[in-house]
């Protein structure tokens, strides 16, 4: 799901695009739930922008869920830092 634990990412301007992975394919009925910093996120596709992350340590992690809210598969946790550029 993420490229490489422990990454910093520079100047993101609160915007995170995430890309997950899934194979075989998302079956009809099953969706993507998303674990920001612990808060659930639900999120249309695999590809999509999670706004408001800001300079920090963050978790992320995924799983694909039935449409009853079964989990099928769950991703391991991501760990990345923001960092932000001061302006003086």
């Amino acid at each position: 799901m993420y490229k490489r634990q422990e990454e910093t990412l520079w100047n993101i301007e609160g915007l995170l695009n995430v890309s997950v992975a899934v194979s075989p394919e998302l079956q009809q009925g099953h969706r993507i739930r998303v674990y920001f910093d612990g808060d659930t996120r639900d999120v249309s596709g695999t590809s999509f922008q999670l706004l408001e992350v800001h300079r920090g340590t963050h978790s992320l992690q995924a799983e694909v869920v039935d449409q009853t809210g079964r989990v099928i598969i769950r991703s391991q946790t991501s760990r990345f830092y923001v960092q932000q550029n001061s302006v003086r």
